[in-house]
C-alpha cells in the first residue's frame, strides 16, 4: 500500500494565486473607470447648483459676480446664496469666468476634469468654444451651454 499525502503542491498554489491576482487587477481597472464617471457626474451636479446660485445672484443684483471673488459673493453673510463653493471631486477649485454685464452677459463655470489641467473652454457670446479636453462645464450661453460628460 502506498502512503499519499493530502494537500496541494506548490505549483497548484502558485497557479491559484496568479489567477486571483489577474482577476483583482482586472476588477481594479474597471472600478477606477467607474469612479471617474461617478466623479464627472458629481461634478456636473455641483456645477448645476453653482449655476443656479450665480443666476440667483444675478436676479438679486442685476450683475454677475466678479470672477475674482465669485465664491465670496455667493457665500457672504449678508447675501448667502450657498453655504460654500466646494472643490470639484478631482480636488481642484471650480473655475468661474464672466465676460460683461447687461442683457448679453454670459458666465462659465467649469471643472478641469480628471486630468486636472484645463483644455481652456472659452466663453463666447453665444456658446462655449475652444479645446474642451476633459473639462466639465455649465454656462448661461444659449447654445452649447453644458458638457464634458
Amino acid at each position: 500500500m502506498r502512503n499519499f499525502k493530502k494537500g496541494f503542491t506548490l505549483i497548484e498554489i502558485l497557479l491559484v494565486v496568479l489567477i486571483i491576482g489577474i482577476l483583482v487587477s482586472i476588477l481594479a481597472v474597471r472600478a477606477s473607470g467607474i469612479s471617474i464617471e461617478a466623479k464627472k457626474k458629481a461634478s456636473m451636479a455641483d456645477l448645476k447648483t453653482l449655476k443656479a446660485a450665480v443666476e440667483t445672484y444675478y436676479l438679486k443684483h442685476s450683475i454677475f459676480p466678479y470672477a475674482s471673488n465669485w465664491d465670496d459673493a455667493l457665500t457672504a453673510e449678508t447675501n448667502r446664496i450657498v453655504d460654500e463653493v466646494p472643490n470639484d471631486p478631482f480636488g481642484e477649485a471650480y473655475v468661474y469666468e464672466t465676460n460683461w454685464t447687461g442683457e448679453d452677459a454670459r458666465f462659465l463655470i467649469y471643472s478641469k476634469g480628471p486630468n486636472t489641467t484645463s483644455g481652456a473652454p472659452m466663453l463666447g457670446t453665444d456658446e462655449i468654444t475652444g479645446n474642451k479636453d476633459d473639462d466639465i462645464w455649465v454656462s448661461n450661453c444659449k447654445t452649447n451651454n453644458h458638457g464634458g460628460l
